[in-house]
């Protein structure tokens, strides 16, 4: 005969876990809480408020370190501290962009989302910045539209002078119908569909070159992102605010999974790609010591080499055709930069990030032809990749972002459109 205490009782019978309705618990804030290796800098908890304050420049174009230093910190709190109430500050921020305040959003729905499973009280409360045109945006695309916060949505007539899109985050096949389009050719449509509409709303829109060209870097982007993220973790953002001029279009992809990096680090040795795309690169680079920890890394230089036309970890020959897609979206970027009239201080800018490495576009180098008829850019005077880059446009960051982030911030000008005549043509 077994005897147990009382209390030891009292735990054979607790129920077990239902395996087949789970609490939902957050990968991408588990993932993001791991980037991060203490709360050292956080203040102090009283009564489980964590106050979350936004640095000036709440962007990761500009800003990509403090941005992440700050969503981090508030994924690792609420894996590790009890948190009934987030306090956002946001009063003293300046400037911001779609992709910094899609990844705070991203995570804090997922928060909200374990919270409810777990039938646990979180409320978020904060301070806006002073701007009107910032306030409004996290009105409508920040953390407000992300947790639900209804009272504090924009009005109809507010509501109705903004252009929004957002999709993604969907597997191929789900909720496919017989003779519809695959999903991933539905978000290339409605992408492009939406920013043909954000140009006709200042009668101007996409040409046919503009629309074909669009589609297709966009298609490769998610091609690329669903062939080597391997987490079903993505999206392509949209904002345009048309209530005052200039009218600033917002584009954000972001993926988590597999960096640029990682992608090309797993691949073996003798592999085409490395053997013949990267590694000479790379040991003249270790040759010349041009690295330099925390400031030039063997990470940023294949991060960079990854961007440029015809290099792609699929490639298996010199005649292989794969690696355009990103090179395609600097390009169409570089046309839209190209067509800026200057009319306006605030340039269109574009980042891509992808785990500790920032490379920032904004016109002032662009790709060239090399001899074996490829665009590259290397950021420097030269436009050499055996050089080290300008380390204001590439550079090595403070925090692994596990994934790939593309922000790009751009005017409606002529680029890639035309005006609309009086017979729509």
């Amino acid at each position: 005969m077994e005897i147990r205490s009382k209390s030891e009782a009292k735990k054979k019978k607790s129920p077990k876990k239902n395996k087949k309705n789970p609490i939902f618990k957050s990968s991408i804030v588990t993932l993001l809480s791991t980037q991060i290796k203490s709360l050292d800098s956080i203040t102090k908890i009283k009564k489980k408020i964590y106050k979350f304050k936004s640095p000036s420049l709440f962007s990761l174009i500009e800003n990509p370190s403090s941005v992440f230093q700050q969503i981090y910190l508030l994924a690792l709190s609420i894996r590790k501290q009890a948190i009934k109430i987030i306090d956002f500050d946001h009063q003293n921020v300046k400037k911001n962009d779609l992709a910094a305040e899609s990844v705070l959003g991203w995570i804090l729905s997922d928060i909200k989302k374990e919270y409810l499973r777990k039938k646990k009280n979180l409320r978020i409360r904060g301070t806006y910045p002073e701007s009107k045109d910032l306030k409004r945006y996290i009105r409508s695309v920040g953390i407000i539209k992300y947790f639900e916060i209804k009272h504090e949505y924009l009005s109809l007539d507010e509501e109705a002078l903004i252009q929004k899109f957002e999709m993604g985050n969907l597997s191929y096949h789900e909720n496919e119908q017989l003779g519809s389009l695959p999903y991933r050719d539905r978000v290339v449509k409605g992408f492009v569909d939406y920013i043909n509409n954000c140009l006709e709303s200042h009668s101007r829109r996409l040409t046919i070159s503009g629309r074909q060209s669009l589609g297709e870097y966009t298609g490769e982007v998610i091609d690329n992102i669903i062939q080597h993220s391997k987490m079903n973790n993505w999206k392509i953002v949209g904002y345009l605010d048309n209530t005052k001029e200039p009218y600033r279009c917002d584009i954000a992809i972001i993926n988590f999974g597999k960096t640029f990096y990682e992608t090309f680090k797993n691949l073996d040795e003798n592999n085409y790609a490395f053997k013949e795309q990267i590694a000479d690169v790379l040991s003249a680079h270790k040759a010349k010591k041009l690295f330099k920890k925390n400031k030039w890394t063997e990470e940023n230089l294949i991060t960079l080499l990854a961007i440029q036309q015809g290099i792609s970890s699929k490639n298996i020959e010199k005649e292989s055709t794969r690696g355009v897609g990103t090179y395609r979206l600097i390009k169409f970027f570089e046309d839209m930069h190209n067509e800026y009239n200057g009319d306006y201080s605030d340039n269109a800018k574009m980042a891509i990030i992808s785990g500790k490495t920032h490379i920032l576009f904004d016109g002032t180098y662009e790709l060239k032809q090399n001899k074996d008829g490829f665009f590259n850019i290397a950021f420097n005077n030269t436009n050499d990749l055996y050089k080290k880059p300008n380390s204001e446009f590439v550079k090595n960051i403070d925090f692994n972002f596990p994934g790939t982030i593309i922000s790009i911030q751009f005017k409606i000008t002529e680029t890639y459109t035309q005006e609309i005549t009086e017979d729509g043509l």
